[in-house]
């Protein structure tokens, strides 16, 4: 969307113009993203904006696009290019801890969302070929074709009972940092913990303590009775 505001001299004074059927056009595939501003006083002097860039990563005029006079029978022409850049984020998982060897096999899924800027509202992006996709141990994904700035959260959303799953970029959790688009650090490592306790069971560590109480109460009983015996057998005293 493109705006326009005009200026002329009359009788000495510098006066708006009124842009006749408004001062705003839309650019679109339907009118080939060409449109037209007439009926201008000649001389006038105008000023052309872009208003709406609908999220193109720039925006540029190519041509004069202010202080443009208007000449009588002459159209004047003002190119305007939007570029829209794209990105991608990749995701790697790995699968650690104590248990994890039996879980090396299962999949895993995780799922990106984003939203971007466009003209003041935040709008949610469509994930190209989805949001969801499937991830095993050491391997990785990629989200392509993401608008460049988006700002992206992930979460996994298949965890298979690990005891816990850590998710981080930049060395920082995610979704609390959101993840953007175009960011040299483009990865976004999962981490899927599983540990058991590692330890006797209550037979093993129970026989061993019980032993070794035993022991130390019998040594105790030894010492007591030959103190005894030494006492009994000490010098009788009047």
């Amino acid at each position: 969307e493109v705006t326009a505001s005009c200026t002329r001299v009359v009788n000495g004074a510098t006066v708006a113009v009124v842009i006749p059927d408004g001062s705003t056009r839309e650019l679109n595939a339907g009118n080939g993203y060409a449109s037209s501003f007439e009926n201008l006083p000649t001389d006038a002097l105008c000023d052309v904006i872009e208003s709406k860039t609908h999220g193109a990563t720039t925006a540029t005029f190519d041509t004069v696009s202010t202080g443009v006079r208007v000449i009588a029978g002459v159209p004047t022409v003002v190119k305007l290019t939007n570029e829209f850049d794209v990105g991608f984020i990749t995701v790697d998982n790995v699968v650690t801890g104590n248990d994890a060897k039996r879980h090396l096999p299962d999949t895993y899924d995780v799922v990106l969302t984003c939203t971007q800027l466009i003209d003041g509202v935040v709008t949610p992006v469509d994930i190209p070929d989805g949001a969801t996709r499937d991830i095993w141990h050491k391997t990785s994904i990629t989200y392509d074709n993401l608008p460049l700035g988006a700002s992206c959260s992930l979460v996994e959303s298949v965890q298979n009972k690990a005891q816990s799953v850590i998710i981080t970029w930049h060395g920082m959790p995610v979704p609390r940092n959101a993840v953007t688009v175009g960011d040299p650090d483009f990865v976004i490592h999962v981490v899927n913990v599983y540990n058991i306790v590692l330890g006797y069971t209550g037979v093993e560590v129970g026989l061993p303590l019980l032993l070794s109480v035993l022991a130390l109460l019998l040594g105790l009983g030894i010492v007591v009775v030959q103190y005894f015996r030494r006492r009994r057998s000490g010098p009788l005293e009047n």
